[in-house]
């Protein structure tokens, strides 16, 4: 399911940037090669905040597959600010 979600996101976050219309520009090596991309800000913005959110799909799933009990949140808090104070 995870794998299935992430190909969608993938593949929509592709479709919108072809929407864009971004004017992509790129650099070559001397024979002719593509080796980077230039693109506008906003549009490397956008596809940080794609990617982030394919992130916490990932994350979300994770979670979810390792059918563990839940905890309230502030107990969640504390631990995460224990194991943050311990270094790890």
């Amino acid at each position: 399911m995870l794998i299935l979600r992430l190909k969608k996101t993938i593949f929509t976050l592709f479709c919108e940037i072809n929407s864009l219309n971004m004017k992509t520009q790129y650099i070559t090596n001397l024979k002719g090669k593509k080796v980077s991309v230039i693109l506008p800000i906003r549009d490397y913005k956008k596809m940080i905040e794609e990617l982030e959110e394919l992130e916490d799909i990932k994350a979300y799933d994770c979670a979810k597959s390792l059918k563990s009990e839940p905890i309230p949140f502030d107990q969640a808090l504390k631990e995460i600010e224990l194991l943050r104070n311990a270094g790890v």
